[in-house]
């Protein structure tokens, strides 16, 4: 219910009432309304119906229908088909088998074994071994136990308990 324009990230796991012009990262963990355009990340776990080329960051978690070049953000929660060395940031739910340091984002549903140092941004659906304030954005599906102020993003599917 929050103003649009007051979050810079807006996430809605059943529905983004929000206008798509105002958010730059718009989530929807049931579908996604918003134009593919005016979105530059768009994410829907169920499918993606936006063109690849319109967004920079694709997820799909069931599986992804864009060329690997054409986003500089490739993630596949089944598996990860793209190469480690043209994608900035690669995530691999199963497990990375990419250098921590040549990803500035690391993402691991499973556990993380990059170190909390090395990328700015670290989500871990199960439990978060990262300290809080070693990243900028922390995501947590099952709890945060970042505090809300230290995190400019704090994202949590159960509840948020930071200020919009």
């Amino acid at each position: 219910m929050a103003e649009p324009k007051s979050n810079p990230l807006l996430l809605d796991p059943v529905y983004n009432m929000a206008e798509p012009k105002s958010n730059p990262v718009l989530l929807d963990h049931a579908y996604n309304m918003a134009e593919p355009k005016s979105n530059p990340v768009l994410i829907d776990p169920a499918y993606n119906m936006a063109e690849p080329k319109s967004n920079p960051v694709l997820l799909d978690h069931a599986y992804n229908m864009a060329e690997p070049k054409s986003n500089p953000v490739l993630i596949d929660p089944v598996y990860n088909m793209a190469e480690p060395k043209s994608k900035p940031v690669l995530i691999d739910p199963v497990y990375n088998m990419a250098d921590p340091k040549s990803n500035p984002v690391l993402i691991d549903p499973v556990y993380n074994m990059a170190e909390p140092k090395s990328n700015p941004v670290l989500i871990d659906p199960v439990y978060n071994m990262a300290e809080p304030k070693s990243n900028p954005v922390l995501l947590d599906p099952a709890y945060n136990m970042a505090e809300p102020k230290s995190n400019p993003v704090l994202l949590d599917p159960a509840y948020n308990m930071a200020e919009p």
